[in-house]
């Protein structure tokens, strides 16, 4: 019996109009990594207040979204979409998206395991 070892990394391209990817970054699929973002998941759905809060300072809101980004994507991640897109409500935006397939992908990963053992 053989194991075929699957990738435990998630690839997040960020690409221009044209296509063209100007950053990579990764999230390692590790149980360490799953829990943070099981623990971060109030956190992140109340990203959305945050960032929409008339009173919030910029600079505060910015500092928020960032350590949930950097939480998720490792340390500097956020530094290095703000310096290719310098928008808080967006860079909002992809933390959104960004969770979203991750969690889509942990809910394939676990779906096509339980299918596989009673496919075989």
């Amino acid at each position: 019996m053989q194991i075929k070892l699957k990738s435990n990394k998630i690839d997040i391209p960020f690409v221009n109009d044209e296509g063209e990817t100007l950053l990579t970054l990764y999230f390692d699929k590790t149980d360490e990594n799953y829990k943070k973002i099981m623990d971060l998941r109030e956190t992140i759905y109340d990203l959305q207040k945050e960032t929409t809060d008339a009173d919030k300072d910029i600079e505060d809101t910015k500092a928020y979204v960032k350590r949930i980004f950097d939480t998720i994507l490792g340390d500097g991640s956020f530094d290095k979409v703000y310096e290719i897109n310098p928008s808080v409500t967006t860079i909002t935006s992809y933390t959104f998206n960004i969770v979203d397939g991750i969690l889509e992908d942990m809910t394939k990963d676990m779906r096509s395991d339980v299918l596989n053992k009673y496919l075989k």
